[in-house]
């Protein structure tokens, strides 16, 4: 009964069709922006966003054919997306391996090149910008950061996970808190959470220091102070990554499919 009663706590804003959402995030609850790619095997990235809270979506061009993985928006208008592109992936092409990063300033009607990589092997996964100045990207081999607006970036090899952010100063990545100091970005505690659980989160929405929402095991999970609680569970052959919650009742999940809650 517990379980039904949380289910209906979501509502279906969104069928995703042959479309995989990869990630999410709102600057309010009414502007906010989603990609993903037309099948989890190709290039075929897309971005949508929407201004009315999910009721009406648009599709917008990137100019770059990328498996896109990660979105994170300063404001309404500033914004970043990270992919990569595997040839192998469109075999009429012969193109490059490569992970890149681009940039909007204007709510993305135009993207530009914001940082590449070309290595098969180094994949962008996710990328959080906390400040104007301080951002960091979670990759295959372990973790970039900037504390100058992408100006240079530092690597920090090892550092593994999803990326959530509680301020401009504070995050965590994987099961670590973590502070800029400076030009450094510092490791600080650990939570308590098992590598398996740490290393398979999807997508990480802090709240407070000790409190966060998870994309996990294809559910959205909640996390305090150590205790996990399950809040939606997918239906059958579906599964949710993407969490977004623009205030502790506002949130949204997206994968194989958008959902949006009022009440937390």
């Amino acid at each position: 009964a517990m379980c039904l009663g949380v289910k209906a706590q979501w509502e279906n804003i969104r069928n995703a069709g042959d479309i995989y959402y990869t990630d999410i995030h709102f600057c309010n609850a009414d502007t906010g922006y989603v990609v993903g790619s037309e099948t989890l095997t190709t290039n075929r990235g897309i971005v949508e966003k929407t201004t009315d809270g999910g009721n009406s979506w648009e599709r917008i061009y990137i100019g770059y054919d990328i498996g896109i993985q990660s979105v994170s928006f300063q404001s309404p208008d500033t914004g970043y997306i990270c992919g990569f592109h595997h040839r192998y992936n469109i075999p009429q092409t012969n193109d490059s391996s490569y992970s890149i990063i681009l940039k909007t300033i204007d709510g993305g009607a135009n993207w530009t090149l914001f940082m590449s990589i070309q290595n098969y092997y180094e994949e962008f996964y996710q990328i959080r910008f906390l400040s104007e100045l301080n951002g960091i990207i979670s990759s295959h081999e372990g973790a970039y950061y900037t504390t100058n607006g992408g100006g240079t970036w530092n690597f920090l090899a090892g550092t593994f996970g999803h990326i959530g952010v509680l301020n401009e100063n504070v995050g965590m990545i994987g099961k670590h808190l973590f502070h800029f100091d400076g030009s450094e970005l510092i490791i600080d505690e650990e939570f308590d959470l098992d590598d398996n659980t740490a290393y398979g989160i999807c997508d990480i929405n802090m709240i407070d220091n000790h409190t966060f929402f998870y994309g996990g095991d294809g559910n959205v999970h909640k996390y305090t102070n150590g205790y996990n609680e399950i809040l939606l569970t997918p239906p059958s052959m579906c599964y949710y990554t993407g969490v977004y919650f623009v205030n502790p009742s506002v949130g949204f999940v997206g994968g194989t499919g958008l959902y949006r809650t009022d009440d937390g």
